[in-house]
């Protein structure tokens, strides 16, 4: 059997479009068995979307299988075994979709993204370059929940901080080619914070809404 081992941001790189099919594929049935009916508003003759529900997203089920394989940082498993894997973790598509309109899948992602922002204590996270390091901060909080928002809406929002105090004022990021396969923390780290330590960036919050964007009103704007 085929085998793998690489870093968890390879695996989806590599393997997670494989996945992707594969789910796709079991929602398929459920979702032309609805006939067009949106399953929040009910209106009929609509273009489905499979959307995961809260918390059931594929790449956070891809990485709890993932994580049984896991040793210093690598993964080593058996591609078919873990595929299948996932597979089972779906479990029963009615439990792990909700089939809706493009306009119902918007407004449902909105929601959790709020949901999540309120009710998780957000974590905050560092890229590190050398013995530097900038704080990256995530709204949603979850990363994996963020980089699935980032695709569907092709837009985010970021607040740069300076070392100085100084806040750059928000940016809207037009992520127009965030696909799939793209990296997050690559873009983010050849984009926003391209030449960082030359610009004095210490810390950069990136969110789905703008409106969950709270500017430290101790900090000295431009």
């Amino acid at each position: 059997m085929a085998k793998f081992e690489g870093s968890i941001q390879e695996f989806h790189h590599y393997i997670g479009p494989r996945i992707r099919n594969r789910i796709q594929y079991l929602a398929r049935k459920e979702r032309k068995a609805r006939k067009g009916i949106c399953e929040d508003c009910q209106k009929p003759g609509q273009e489905l979307h499979s959307a995961h529900l809260l918390g059931r997203d594929r790449r956070t089920i891809i990485e709890s299988v993932l994580a049984r394989y896991m040793s210093n940082g690598m993964v080593r498993c058996d591609i078919g075994v873990a595929e299948s894997e996932v597979i089972a973790e779906h479990g029963d598509v009615r439990e792990t979709f909700k089939f809706l309109c493009s306009g119902c899948h918007v407004i449902y992602d909105n929601q959790n993204s709020a949901t999540m922002v309120t009710q998780t204590p957000t974590p905050r996270s560092s890229q590190h370059f050398g013995k530097q390091k900038v704080e990256i901060e995530f709204l949603p909080a979850d990363e994996n929940r963020f980089r699935s928002c980032l695709i569907q809406q092709k837009r985010a929002y970021v607040v740069i901080y300076k070392a100085d105090g100084a806040v750059e004022p928000i940016k809207q990021w037009n992520a127009t080619r965030f696909t799939e396969t793209s990296s997050l923390r690559s873009n983010i780290c050849s984009g926003y914070l391209r030449n960082w330590k030359r610009r004095g960036i210490v810390k950069a919050v990136f969110s789905i809404n703008r409106s969950d964007l709270a500017v430290d009103p101790t900090a000295r704007s431009y």
